[in-house]
Order: C-alpha cells, then sequence, then structure tokens
C-alpha cells in the first residue's frame, strides 16, 4: 500500500468502506468562500481527508471553476462580497454545464430564514462553526459520482 493513501486514512474516521472508495476516485470537490483562512483551512481537511479540493475566493472566479474543472460537488459560502453565495447558486443552476453539480452552503448565517432559503437551493446548508465529522460526511452523502460508495447506500 502506498504512503498517500495510507497517510489518507489515518486522517479519516471509521467508516466502512470508505477506504476502498477513496482509493477508487478521489472526488473533486470545490470550495468557494472569500475567507482566506477558511478556504486553507477547508481545503486542508478535505484534501487530507482523500480529496481533490479546487479552491475559489470569490463568487465570479467559483463559477468559472465550477465550468472549467467540473467538479463533483460545490461547498459555497453565502456571504460574499459582490456576488453571494445564493446568486453564483442560481447562476450555476441556469447553466446546463453546472446545473447539476450538488451544492453544499457554508456559512455564518444561522437564522430560520437563510437556512430554508438555503435547504431550497442547494442539497444541504451547514451553519459556521462547523464540525469537521459532519462536513465530511456531508460531503460524502452529497457527492455527484456516478456510483455512490456502499456505506451510504
Amino acid at each position: 500500500m502506498n504512503d498517500v493513501v495510507s497517510h489518507r486514512r489515518s486522517y479519516l474516521y471509521m467508516i466502512p468502506g470508505i477506504d476502498a472508495y477513496i482509493e477508487e476516485k478521489m472526488a473533486k470537490l470545490l470550495v468557494v468562500d472569500d475567507d482566506k483562512n477558511l478556504l486553507l483551512g477547508i481545503s486542508r481537511i478535505l484534501s487530507k481527508a482523500g480529496f481533490d479540493v479546487i479552491t475559489a475566493n470569490d463568487g465570479f472566479m467559483g463559477i468559472q471553476k465550477a465550468q472549467n474543472e467540473q467538479p463533483d460537488l460545490i461547498l459555497l459560502d453565502v456571504n460574499m462580497p459582490v456576488m453571494n453565495g445564493f446568486q453564483v447558486k442560481k447562476i450555476l443552476d441556469n447553466t446546463p454545464a453546472t446545473q447539476y453539480i450538488p451544492t453544499i452552503f457554508l456559512t455564518a448565517l444561522s437564522d430560520r430564514g437563510h437556512i430554508l432559503d438555503g435547504l431550497n437551493m442547494a442539497e444541504d446548508y451547514l451553519t459556521k462553526p462547523f464540525d469537521t465529522r459532519i462536513l465530511r460526511l456531508r460531503f460524502l452523502k452529497n457527492i455527484n459520482t456516478e456510483e455512490k460508495p456502499h456505506f451510504l447506500c
């Protein structure tokens, strides 16, 4: 077994079947957030968990990267300058190349109205601060791959 796979495993929680799934396919995730420190932290967490992570620090860059990279899932902040996450999601949903990419909102907005709006637009909605275990599992649950890992069925 190579060092990279064994290194990844050490950061995963014990989820039956995850090892074989990660060895089979590294899911590509796009993380869009204007907070550079949070972007770096989330990228490290998800990379260590075995995901191929792409980042964007604003909505415009997020749309471009989603179109060009075709990620399996997008983690999208709501509070961003110029174009917020809800606006980004509407554009992604109206673009044929990105309309079926699942999205999870990750934001500090925790009031009922924002949560309901977010859940009506995206597959999931997480609030900051977040638990890394929950973030990983939500990603795995919503990932857009041809075959879901058997432990999620």
